[in-house]
């Protein structure tokens, strides 16, 4: 995932106004706590603290899912989540990485335990989709 990153804000740069923002992650089990944590702190800078669960919920689901297949593939990759702000002011969360699956909704029984993400991203986003590159590398993206 050789993106060019230097241009944008990092993590720990003052606030943008426009929610500019992006942190690189390990494809492990402490990416998606690393992720929710990074969009809660910057809901809250962005002074939009009543949509910091839902922020939350709809960022670390696609970087839970990217973690899982690209810790097999690619695991010294980083996963990038970036944090923007759309034209009408509504957060714009970006979670690109190199896995090589593609993300979609399942139909899961009651039972099981994993498979409901993409369903709670479309239940809270406006909406979401996701892109691939060349290269192989994806975006997932949603809006709240």
């Amino acid at each position: 995932m050789s993106e060019n990153l230097t241009t944008r804000k990092r993590d720990d740069d003052p606030p943008s106004p426009t929610g500019d923002t992006f942190l690189s992650v390990p494809p492990n089990r402490e990416a998606p706590g690393l992720a929710r944590a990074f969009v809660k702190r910057r809901m809250r800078e962005l002074g939009m603290p009543e949509l910091t669960g839902d922020a939350a919920l709809v960022a670390s689901e696609p970087v839970t899912n990217a973690a899982r297949e690209q810790a097999d593939h690619f695991p010294t990759e980083p996963i990038v989540v970036r944090l923007i702000l759309t034209s009408q002011g509504r957060p714009r969360f970006e979670v690109t990485d190199c896995a090589p699956g593609s993300p979609r909704r399942r139909n899961v029984s009651s039972e099981a335990e994993t498979g409901r993400g993409l369903a709670l991203v479309s239940a809270v986003a406006r909406r979401w989709d996701f892109a691939r590159r060349p290269g192989g590398v994806k975006t997932v993206w949603a809006e709240l």
